[in-house]
């Protein structure tokens, strides 16, 4: 019974978004307390690093309106342009050449690994700090007051839980 309930979850378009904005949340929340005197602290950085990355092209494909995933234009009827300008697409090559562990350029330690580290680290620092936290805050707010949703997406939108966890991304980013 349990994995029918989280089956008729999932069905829930926002149980997807909101799960997006979770964890892109939480895992770079986390990743810089990683210390490096903790236990473990390579392994928890790595997992920490690749989750966060995944969750971000997620978040890039969504306000980009990318085909085939649920975007912006699946949430919203206005035009509530949140689409970033021509770095996405280098952030997210940069993402993918990441986390794409079994490549060609991947498979000994070079100049070319240091260069994408680098790289690799200034990405997700300026996407956190410049761009998707405060798309995600609009995001929030224009499903808060209730503002231009797609008729489709409103039945999903009055669920309690999604409710609960739309009150709750408010108070974390301090949404008034």
């Amino acid at each position: 019974m349990i994995l029918l309930d989280l089956l008729e979850k999932k069905k829930n378009l926002f149980e997807h978004l909101f799960y997006e904005f979770e964890m892109y949340l939480k895992t770079y929340s986390e990743l810089v307390t990683v210390s490096p005197n903790q236990e473990d602290a390579d392994f928890k950085r790595n997992v920490l690093l690749e989750s966060h990355a995944v969750h971000l092209r997620n978040l890039i494909e969504f306000f980009n309106c990318e085909k085939n995933c649920l975007n912006m234009d699946t949430v919203f009827t206005g035009n509530h342009d949140l689409s970033f300008d021509d770095s996405s697409i280098k952030a997210k090559q940069t993402i993918n050449k990441t986390i794409d562990h079994l490549t060609k350029e991947r498979y000994t330690w070079n100049q070319t690994e240091q260069d994408l580290t680098i790289r690799f680290n200034a990405v997700i620092h300026l996407m956190y700090n410049h761009y998707i936290v405060s798309r995600i805050k609009s995001c929030i707010s224009l499903l808060a007051n209730n503002t231009d949703i797609n008729p489709d997406a409103c039945s999903d939108l009055q669920d309690p839980s999604i409710q609960a966890r739309l009150q709750n991304l408010g108070r974390v980013l301090q949404i008034q």
